[in-house]
């Protein structure tokens, strides 16, 4: 017995938006690009959390220690972003 087929779905795009999502999709193809999209933005959002938890100790460090995190911050952001992401198993 095979799987089921998963459900599809008929979208239309606004203009330009098909022509973007083509250039930044990679390897993958536009349904996977469209479909791993659609499931980050039901996650919680990773940059509010973390100015949930950084807020409060801001409020207590000087500007020169508010910029050095704020640097810190960034590198380490930057160098995650060079890290190649391994894709999640299909569910």
């Amino acid at each position: 017995m095979s799987d089921p087929e998963p459900p599809s779905f008929h979208i239309r795009f606004f203009p330009g938006l098909k022509e973007k999502l083509e250039g930044v999709r990679g390897s993958r193809s536009l349904n996977r690009e469209i479909n791993e999209r659609l499931q980050r933005s039901f996650e919680a959002d990773v940059l509010a959390k973390l100015a949930e938890t950084i807020r409060p100790i801001l409020g207590q460090m000087s500007e020169a220690e508010r910029s050095d995190l704020t640097e810190a911050i960034t590198s380490v952001v930057r160098d995650l972003a060079k890290t190649p992401r391994k894709r999640q198993p299909r569910k």
